[in-house]
This record gives structure tokens, C-alpha cells and sequence, in this order.
């Protein structure tokens, strides 16, 4: 039956083509203006297109990373945008320039590095010795900076009312309000990036190299900075629901999985 209907469907199309290809090249193009049997169509819309113009361009401070897309370099805490402003690094200055116009409108600081990020008006970067700096998006001016150096600073996360920096392998966790650091994680091993913040959970991953090398999930309080609970074979977790971790089981050497399989972990054990 399968078989049969298949058949039926590949005669059809090739008497349609058949067909199209009798017609009269003129009478083709008349049933569609957008059909051309020279198919010069695109080429001619393309050709008639203004050409794109530069409103306003400057130079930006772009450590190991060349020819990369704009929305890369914003994951990376490279450049940001917000109230109206473009924020990024020129020479270890931050710099905000207006977004419509490519004018400066301030700078601040000295030997900064990314990432930085910017939340609620507030741009949030990193420099060289390790200090975190929370400056007014509006004015330019420091809000605070924190209390304990995060040397080598590679990840920020800003969620509700925590800066979590990753720097060297370790988490750090800094209040929002003052730029007090509450906890650098337990763990006596490097963690990976990135790590992600869900819920009152920080999750971030590890491998451990024996007979084989494999990954371990930690799960640790956003409150304390102290492990909860570790499984293995797994990533990052897919979403939060309700008290469950939906998480992607990793495959090993004994265990093969040919489809992708996803678990659900309880939040408080694993």
C-alpha cells in the first residue's frame, strides 16, 4: 500500500514537471511575476538593494578572540547592551557609548579585563587584580566594589539578589547590594565552565580520570557555597521543574545509550 501511494506521488511530480517544462517561458512567468525561467530573480533584487552603511564604528579591547559573531562576544562578557548604550573595554578602560550615535558618553576604571555584564542599570567588570566593580549604566560612577579579590575572573552570573564569579576553578558568591563576598565553594578540585545557577542551586561539572575519564554534576546551596550532593555520566542540567533536575545522562564505555536519554534527579539528593 506504502509502496503503491509512493509511486503515485513520484508520477505526479514528474508530470508536473513534464508540464511546467512545456509551457511557454513567457506564459510561466506571467502565472508569477517572481518566476523566471533564466532565474535571475534573486540576483536582480540583491543588485538593487542600497548597500548596507556604517552609522558609527570604534575600536574595542578583544583579548584571544578574532572574528567571532556579536552574540558570542556578548555570552562572553565581551560587550553589552542596555539603556541605551553599548558597553565594552578600550585599552582596560570601560567605556559607555550611546548606542544611536557611537559617542562616549563615560569611562571608568583602569587594567580592566572581561567578562563584564550589565543588569538593571548597572554595569558589572572585572579587572586584572582580581577586584569586581559595580558601576552606575546612568552616571559612570562606582556603586561598589568587592570586598575579596576573584583573581582570573572567566565566568559572571548575576541572578536575583547574587554575583557569582567563576575565577581559577572556584565559585564565588558576592552580594548584589554591596559587593560582599558570602561564599567561595567547598570543593577541593577545579570545576568546569560554565556553571549555571537554578533555583537555590549553583551546578557545575568536574571529570575525574581513572580507568576511564568521566564527569561528575556538583550540586552545591547558593546560600552557603556547600555541596549538597555529586552524580556522575551527567551534564548540565536541561531545566528545573518542580523540585526535579531534568538532566541528559552522559554514555560511557559500559553504558551505551543510542537515543538521548534524559533523567530526572531530585533536587535535595540527586
Amino acid at each position: 500500500m506504502g509502496g503503491t501511494l509512493l509511486k503515485s506521488h513520484l508520477r505526479t511530480a514528474v508530470i508536473g514537471l513534464g508540464v511546467l517544462l512545456m509551457v511557454n517561458p513567457v506564459q510561466a512567468a506571467g502565472i508569477d511575476s517572481h518566476t523566471s525561467y533564466i532565474g535571475s530573480n534573486f540576483e536582480d533584487y540583491y543588485a538593487n538593494l542600497p548597500a548596507a552603511k556604517v552609522e558609527w564604528s570604534t575600536t574595542m579591547d578583544l583579548p584571544a578572540l578574532e572574528n567571532v559573531p556579536t552574540d558570542y562576544l556578548m555570552g562572553k562578557g565581551v560587550v553589552s547592551v542596555g539603556a541605551g548604550k553599548v558597553f565594552m573595554l578600550q585599552k582596560g578602560q570601560l567605556l559607555a557609548v550611546n548606542a544611536q550615535t557611537g559617542k562616549v558618553v563615560w569611562k571608568y576604571g583602569a587594567k580592566l579585563k572581561t567578562p563584564m555584564l550589565y543588569q538593571d542599570g548597572v554595569v558589572y567588570a572585572t579587572s586584572e587584580a582580581g577586584t569586581i566593580y559595580a558601576v552606575n549604566a546612568a552616571t559612570g560612577k562606582n556603586k561598589w566594589s568587592s570586598s575579596a579579590n576573584s583573581k582570573g575572573v572567566s565566568q559572571l552570573v548575576l541572578d536575583k539578589d547574587q554575583l557569582f564569579a567563576a575565577a581559577n576553578g572556584d565559585i564565588q558568591a558576592y552580594n548584589l547590594k554591596d559587593g560582599k563576598l558570602q561564599w567561595r565553594d567547598n570543593f577541593r578540585d577545579q570545576l568546569f565552565e560554565p556553571f549555571m545557577v537554578e533555583g537555590n542551586l549553583v551546578l557545575a561539572q568536574n571529570s575525574v580520570s581513572g580507568a576511564y575519564t568521566y564527569d561528575i554534576l556538583h550540586v552545591f546551596d547558593r546560600t552557603t557555597g556547600k555541596e549538597l550532593w555529586n552524580n556522575r555520566d551527567y551534564d548540565l542540567p536541561i531545566a528545573e521543574i518542580n523540585g526535579t533536575l531534568v538532566v541528559q545522562r552522559k554514555a560511557t564505555l559500559f553504558d551505551t545509550y543510542p537515543l538521548p536519554t534524559l533523567d530526572s534527579l531530585d533536587v535535595k539528593t540527586g
